[in-house]
């Protein structure tokens, strides 16, 4: 009876202790803010994942293109460098790029280290495949090896069953290593630290240290960084044919090595070796993939990719090098892709926001970039499915292509996903987007393939496009206008649109010699020197006139002999050299030497030289001295300026990356985000945004010029 009794009261006794053990139990994450107690204290191991170590967001890519929705862009690597192109035959480059850090990343590891309320945070992550062996050291804080033990990623307790217990309040290392694969990674004796660990194993490492309290479970949040480097090699064909055969190899690549558990510090072997890549897989197809591991120390700056052979198509090719960067611990895949460039011979190259267009010598047109809408003419009966590389890869050219439509041609224009052809015998083909009426067919549909335009203005002389909407200039100085009119730009005294080109009457009076058109606003320049505008004012971008919608006289410090325009600023180039800015300029793009707006023309003075030309783009600007010389200014951030970096500015600087070259023009292009250049010898360099503007071969945007596979004659 007593015994009874004695039972009955210990449940009584037991059960809140045992209900007070499964609160303390049901903890946050062990890094939050608690009261540390002695007493046992039970760690579990919590795996998170990998990291690529390329410190991309865990984000979808290039989804962020400004003033453009991001749906209307392919997937591609924005975090990509080209590296090489290397000339194979008959126009045909190996064009090869590099990206660190490994775009298959499993986003949900990430998603469940937010979730947890842990403070480890990691910017990309891959899960460890279920079953793989890890092991785990801990050292007390006077680095005294106090246990090991060895787990299997999917399960919650060691090998051995027993659970890892420490004392409450004390303070351990904890080093996490593994091969990612079933092996189980060696043991260290208490007095040596160091393994051996083959280049050829994809070594995991980790570790932390932190007090440990008692009293309840501690969960260790473990996100493993490779030690070794992975290249995936990835090479593409579709132009020249299948690849029937291919040796490669990596160098330098280190095999036995040894690492210091302690410090992290990998010790290389002496000697490296060329690591032959033996696992293609694709071969007798366009395509083929593979993927090695490369150990690598830090100290060496870059690897070399060695091709001694390549048979695509009816092509062989032998003893291609690429070099590359490569950082231990970072993923990094090299992209190869076939792509014929040829050099065309040009007398006009013309510039848009999206797409290039240039005429050939013999008055043949030919066009790279963003295709869609119809923007450069028929689709049918032309072979689109070259040129191109990945994921909406039929909406682009990356280099050059022959286009169908008229020939003959002596004048192009490029507007906001329209193209304009004009012909030596005077006659006007447009095709492209025209939802506002700026193709000025008498309709607003989408047209798809080069189409007559019936202008019966006089003798046409040249055209300018610009975001929906478009202008005709006579030989006899009128302007025709037709498109988007909801700020009054085209002029004509109201806000209504137009889809025929109807003549601009507020200028029948002046004699009109050249138009410039920026997002809502344009400005005219007379023979005599004035300038006009018409359209928002808002920005200061008609020089404080006002909005309107008939053209008005803008005053001007001196005659003028050019004007430009960006999207919402202007430029007027005087008779002296001088060169007067206003309207916008958040992003430096007037180079006064500030970010504040200009509600009137102010004189710029960051260029010293007299001024040949000035060029408004989309929110940088570019000067062209009488001395040949570039300057340039504003937004950098795809590299428009040309400066081998990123960096805007807000005064116009020398481009002195172009400093052996001088310059004979630049593209007008008011909504581009590139700038494309034309030098005394012929050559034509770009810059900036790319995805096919700068008619390359690849698709990453560039922050130096380069030289573009078209020749001026």
């Amino acid at each position: 009876m007593n015994r009874q009794k004695f039972l009955k009261c210990s449940t009584w006794i037991l059960l809140p202790l045992f209900l007070l053990v499964i609160t303390f139990s049901c903890r946050k994450d062990n890094d939050q803010a608690q009261t540390i107690k002695g007493g046992v204290a039970v760690i579990k191991m919590n795996l998170k994942g990998i990291d690529d170590g390329s410190g991309r967001d865990n984000q979808l890519q290039s989804n962020s293109i400004s003033t453009t929705s991001a749906s209307n862009f392919p997937s591609q690597k924005e975090n990509s460098t080209e590296v090489a192109r290397i000339p194979l035959e008959d126009d045909y480059y190996l064009i090869a790029t590099a990206t660190e850090g490994d775009l298959s990343s499993d986003n949900s590891a990430a998603q469940q280290l937010k979730a947890s309320g842990g403070s480890v945070t990691v910017k990309n992550t891959k899960t460890i495949t279920n079953g793989s062996k890890f092991r785990v050291l801990i050292y007390d804080d006077k680095n005294i090896l106090v246990d090991q033990k060895v787990y299997t990623a999917g399960n919650t307790k060691p090998d051995d069953h027993k659970e890892l217990q420490l004392e409450g309040g004390s303070t351990y290392k904890f080093i996490v290593y593994s091969y990612n694969t079933t092996e189980i990674p060696p043991a260290i004796s208490a007095s040596d630290p160091i393994v051996d660990v083959s280049g050829n194993k994809d070594l995991l490492y980790f570790t932390k240290q932190f007090t440990v309290s008692g009293e309840t479970v501690n969960n260790l949040d473990i996100v493993f960084k490779h030690k070794y480097s992975k290249i995936n090699l990835n090479i593409n064909s579709e132009e020249i044919g299948p690849i029937t055969k291919i040796q490669a190899s990596f160098t330098p690549h280190y095999v036995s090595n040894s690492i210091n558990l302690l410090t992290g510090m990998i010790d290389y072997d002496k000697t490296a070796v060329n690591l032959p890549i033996d696992n293609f897989t694709g071969i007798n197809t366009t395509t083929l993939t593979a993927s090695k591991l490369l150990a690598t120390p830090t100290s060496v700056d870059s690897a070399t990719l060695v091709i001694a052979s390549l048979t695509a198509g009816a092509t062989a090719q032998v003893n291609k090098t690429v070099k590359f960067a490569i950082r231990p611990g970072v993923e990094t895949t090299i992209d190869f892709r076939v792509s014929r460039i040829a050099t065309v011979n040009i007398q006009q190259v013309a510039s848009g926001e999206f797409h290039t267009l240039a005429i050939s010598a013999g008055g043949e047109v030919y066009g790279t970039g963003k295709k869609t809408n119809g923007s450069m003419g028929a689709t049918k009966g032309y072979d689109y499915t070259t040129g191109f590389f990945g994921i909406g890869a039929d909406q682009y050219f990356l280099s050059f292509r022959k286009l169908i439509g008229p020939t003959n041609i002596k004048r192009i224009a490029v507007g906001t996903e329209s193209s304009f052809v004009l012909t030596n015998d005077g006659e006007l083909y447009a095709t492209g987007w025209g939802n506002s009426g700026q193709l000025g067919l008498g309709n607003t549909k989408k047209i798809n393939s080069f189409t007559k335009v019936n202008f019966l203005g006089g003798t046409i002389k040249d055209v300018v496009a610009g975001f929906r909407s478009t202008y005709i200039l006579t030989e006899d100085g009128q302007v025709f206008a037709t498109g988007r009119n909801v700020s009054g730009q085209l002029g004509l005294g109201d806000v209504k649109d137009r889809n025929n080109f109807i003549k601009v009457n507020s200028l029948d009076t002046y004699n009109i010699v050249e138009i410039a058109t920026g997002y809502d606003h344009t400005i005219v320049r007379t023979a005599d020197g004035k300038v006009l505008g018409s359209g928002l004012d808002t920005r200061g971008q008609l020089s404080g006139i006002g909005d309107q919608t008939v053209f008005k006289e803008i005053p001007v410090k001196e005659k003028a002999k050019g004007i430009s325009t960006g999207t919402n600023h202007s430029f007027v180039l005087g008779t002296s050299g001088k060169v007067y800015a206003t309207g916008q300029n958040s992003e430096g793009q007037l180079g006064i030497g500030n970010t504040t707006d200009q509600k009137e023309l102010i004189q710029v003075t960051s260029v010293n030289e007299s001024v040949k030309l000035v060029r408004g783009f989309n929110s940088h600007s570019f000067i062209l001295t009488t001395t040949g010389r570039l300057y340039g200014t504003g937004n950098n951030a795809e590299g428009q300026l040309g400066t081998g970096d990123n960096i805007s500015s807000n005064k116009f600087s020398r481009t002195a990356t172009l400093d052996k070259y001088f310059f004979t023009d630049i593209l007008i292009g008011s909504g581009s985000r590139a700038t494309i250049v034309t030098s005394t010898n012929g050559d034509i360099f770009g810059t900036g945004y790319n995805l096919g503007v700068l008619g390359i071969g690849s698709r990453p945007n560039v922050n130096t010029f380069r030289v573009l596979p078209l020749k001026l004659k």
